[in-house]
């Protein structure tokens, strides 16, 4: 059973839908009613909302052992409204890391990825990362494993993550030929750049092969809105073409760079460890979404910058 509520200027309800345990909802907009200048939200038999075509409304859809999630529309006559719903890991709905933080789950092409920016301040055997508040100029510096609080607020940290140097990602497992657990919990690994190269072309047909682009294009035309989280409290009120279909609720975190922070609400950063430029410090893979850009950014970077960590369950 669903339940769906429906907001916008002159309406505010819910109501409830009886499905077949599909992941996608489709709410159709029904033809206007020319005497009052207005159009009907309508799903089978329950009740109808009117609306004025053209208006945002906001969907949010929620089911029984599922994530809730939202997307904003501007409806016209004869729409149709996609919500797509998404699941934790079946019998890992959390992990929690060495600090103590939990973090909710989403299965994702039969892997479970953690479905929120790491926060810990250790490493999984209780080895304290350096804090890099006030650091300053960390320009060149391979070797200091760094975590950022965004703008030194832990406030941020909180809902965006924290930040991590290239080093504090890998903890020192250069030359590794396969995943490396680095900065995450155990059984977890630093997702990697095939990993995520898997869910881009497996949600985005146009995404075609795995190489880095030096020429900072980005790659897929879906992809990034279907990684990102459709609240816009979070990404800029502009950005409404989000559907976050994959479930895995990207964030604009931002980013550390060698002299200050940037890019809050903007973008986020994500390492994605690539073992054929594992061998030693220097450059690591990454993957960005913007908040003007439906695609996604996959490109090289020195390691002396702090990004955003997801981490993916190791499988057995």
């Amino acid at each position: 059973m669903y339940i769906c509520s429906i907001t916008g200027k002159e309406i505010n309800g819910s109501f409830k839908i009886v499905g077949k345990g599909q992941n996608v909802i489709d709410l159709t907009i029904l033809r206007g009613i020319k005497s009052e200048n207005r159009s009907k939200i309508h799903y089978k038999s329950r009740p109808d909302f009117l609306f004025t075509p053209g208006d945002g409304v906001r969907f949010t859809t929620f089911k029984n052992g599922m994530y809730r999630n939202s997307i904003t529309s501007n409806p016209q006559n004869l729409d149709s409204v996609l919500i797509y719903l998404s699941m934790p890991c079946p019998g890992t709905p959390t992990v929690t890391d060495y600090d103590g933080n939990s973090y909710s789950t989403v299965l994702i092409n039969n892997q479970c990825w953690m479905r929120e920016n790491l926060r810990s301040k250790h490493y999984a055997d209780g080895t304290p990362l350096i804090d890099g508040t006030e650091a300053g100029n960390i320009t060149g510096d391979i070797t200091t494993k760094y975590w950022f609080d965004y703008d030194d607020n832990p406030d941020y940290s909180a809902v965006y993550g924290r930040l991590y140097t290239g080093a504090a990602m890998v903890n020192g497992a250069y030359g590794s030929t396969g995943n490396i657990q680095g900065v995450c919990p155990n059984d977890w690994h630093v997702s990697s750049a095939s990993e995520w190269c898997e869910m881009e072309r497996l949600f985005d047909f146009t995404v075609t092969d795995c190489s880095f682009n030096i020429g900072h294009d980005p790659y897929g035309y879906t992809i990034g809105n279907k990684l990102k989280e459709t609240d816009t409290i979070h990404w800029p009120p502009i950005e409404s073409s989000a559907t976050d279909e994959i479930g895995f609720k990207g964030l604009p975190g931002g980013n550390r760079g060698v002299y200050q922070f940037g890019g809050l609400r903007s973008y986020g950063i994500w390492w994605a460890w690539d073992p054929q430029f594992g061998t030693g410090p220097g450059n690591q893979q990454m993957r960005k979404l913007t908040w003007d850009c439906s695609g996604i950014y996959r490109e090289m970077f020195m390691t002396f910058v702090g990004f955003s960590v997801r981490c993916v369950k190791n499988q057995k």
